[in-house]
């Protein structure tokens, strides 16, 4: 018997003795637990204990009134707790909650209960979640930093570091990277050929190509080199005394020695390589062309001539030397003794007279009837004014190579022969478009004549040439032409100016020739020297001459009228 019987069983003995027999009912209560107007009767309980002999009930049984009642009965004074069904006064019974969870009664988890008494739920069970204070607890996918044996790699990534959502429920992979997706993505540095704008440089290295390592992790240097470190790395080509096996001969050269490396690590020091017919001696070599270390016929026990160079460049030729007065015209000799190599006075354009050979082994013209008139000498050469019936000098417009010289302009054409200039062997010329022709200096011989002998306004000072020297415009009409004429031993080299003043008259364009003969003579002819009516005209605003150096030259006018047509001035060597 529960208390909820020993309570019932209490109540009905109370009603019992309090009416006594006289009336015979006890209240009943309905199934709503109100009291009804229905009566029963009783019977009287007796004590088991009783010495009552014989039945005590009409059934011959003694009965208890808390025997004839249901514990689950409607007919008690109130609903009892725990039949699993919510009677007045409760708010759950047994499993019967209402549909009240853990959730809704705020927490995260758990079993929610009914307390014993019905009148309270029993959240002993329930539980709520930590949400951000960094420790996986239960419940939770991930919190903060804490994602249990989860990371990126068991994700299916390749590196990076996961996040967590803000309600502890899900994980964020976009910080993951993929490795060879040409992404740099999760915790790369590159990935393939992505580089970010980082190369050898941005690394510390000098040189060479970048790449990123199969994990993505890290860049490949394994293509970057360092300048100094004796070793071909990087883009380098040497490093310091490393060469690669490469040597003067295999990079082109003739001769001489491979310094090694430069200091970027990106070239060859090739300052000890030489390179035959460059005109520099350079390498291994000896002379080389027209360079020739300083050294000449007269150096080398020679009178006369020019020295050569071998055609490998590993020594001198003396062929083109000559000695004086051993009976063969040889070196830059015009004779020899009685040897005039058949030139007489008339074949040199000195009319008749007595043609001699000098002690240099040169033409003595001072037995010739020279039809003209001596306009000086100097060191090298006498000078004579001619005016011919007619000019002896070619005209090679049509024939001769068209230099195409600008304004204030010059260029180098080869002579086909030597020709000694004041003694010294030369065999290429410079031309002027400025009516000068030069030789040994590599540089324009500009507008601004100046008297002979004497300072230029320019570098060319020496073994110059001057035919017409004043401001002369080619690229504006005509042209400035050069041809080699003439048998080998009688050769003459042609340079001929078809031009105008600058801002002259482009169509009547004035002529002047100047012939450089293999014997050494110099013709200089003037056929046409106007040029409309400009103030310029006859060599008013011109010089003519010729100059060794500043301190030694024979001119025949400086800024004077005096070049007329027609006319024709011969330098004769000493």
């Amino acid at each position: 018997m529960n208390w909820k019987d020993l309570w019932w069983l209490g109540a009905t003995s109370i009603v019992a003795a309090a009416c006594g027999d006289d009336t015979g009912m006890v209240p009943t209560s309905s199934s709503s637990g109100s009291s009804s107007t229905t009566t029963e009767p009783t019977t009287t309980t007796v004590p088991a204990d009783s010495s009552t002999s014989g039945p005590q009930t009409p059934d011959d049984t003694t009965t208890d009134s808390s025997t004839t009642m249901d514990p689950d009965s409607s007919t008690g004074p109130g609903s009892p707790c725990g039949n699993g069904m919510l009677d007045d006064g409760e708010i759950c019974d047994g499993s019967e909650l209402m549909g009240e969870t853990c959730v809704t009664r705020g927490f995260d988890q758990g079993e929610l209960a009914c307390a014993d008494d019905c009148t309270d739920f029993d959240t002993s069970d329930c539980s709520s979640f930590a949400c951000g204070n960094g420790m996986l607890e239960d419940g939770e996918i991930c919190d903060q930093n804490d994602f249990g044996p989860l990371t990126c790699v068991t994700e299916g990534f390749d590196s990076g570091d996961l996040s967590c959502s803000l309600q502890c429920d899900a994980i964020d992979t976009s910080s993951c990277g993929t490795c060879g997706n040409v992404i740099v993505d999760g915790a790369e540095v590159c990935d393939d050929i992505v580089l970010l704008g980082q190369d050898c440089e941005s690394q510390g290295f000098d040189s060479g190509t970048l790449g990123c390592m199969p994990d993505c992790l890290t860049y490949d240097t394994a293509g970057c080199g360092t300048c100094g470190n004796a070793i071909i790395d990087g883009a380098e080509l040497c490093d310091g005394l490393e060469t690669g096996g490469e040597d003067c001969l295999s990079l082109g050269f003739d001769s001489g020695t491979l310094g090694g490396c430069e200091p970027s690590c990106l070239e060859f020091d090739t300052s000890g390589c030489g390179t035959c017919g460059n005109d520099v001696i350079d390498g291994d070599e000896f002379c080389d062309g027209a360079d020739l270390s300083g050294e000449t016929c007269v150096t080398q026990g020679f009178d006369n001539g020019s020295l050569g160079c071998v055609p490998d460049c590993s020594a001198y030729t003396t062929a083109g030397c000559g000695v004086c007065g051993n009976g063969v015209i040889d070196g830059s000799e015009s004779c020899d003794g009685a040897l005039l190599g058949g030139e007489t006075c008339a074949s040199l354009g000195l009319m008749g007279g007595t043609l001699g050979c000098g002690p240099t082994c040169q033409f003595d013209f001072s037995q010739c009837d020279i039809p003209g008139t001596p306009f000086g000498s100097d060191a090298g050469y006498n000078g004579f004014m001619l005016m011919p019936p007619s000019l002896p000098c070619d005209d090679i417009s049509a024939t001769g190579t068209n230099t195409f010289l600008f304004d204030d302009d010059y260029t180098n054409a080869p002579l086909g022969f030597t020709f000694n200039m004041y003694g010294v062997p030369f065999t290429d010329i410079y031309i002027a478009s400025n009516g000068t022709a030069y030789f040994g200096t590599n540089d324009i011989l500009g507008l601004l004549n100046s008297c002979i002998p004497g300072f230029t306004f320019d570098l060319v000072e020496e073994n110059i040439l001057s035919v017409f020297w004043t401001d002369l415009d080619p690229s504006a009409a005509g042209g400035v032409y050069y041809q080699t004429l003439g048998p080998v031993g009688d050769q003459r080299f042609v340079v001929q100016w078809d031009v105008p003043f600058f801002f002259g008259d482009p169509v009547d364009l004035m002529r002047f020739q100047a012939v450089f003969h293999e014997n050494g003579t110099i013709e200089v002819c003037y056929p046409d020297t106007l040029n409309g009516i400009d103030v310029g005209n006859n060599g008013a605003n011109a010089t003519a001459g010729i100059q060794q150096n500043p301190m030694s030259g024979l001119q025949f006018s400086c800024n004077t009228p005096d070049l007329v047509s027609g006319l024709q001035l011969l330098y004769l060597p000493v």
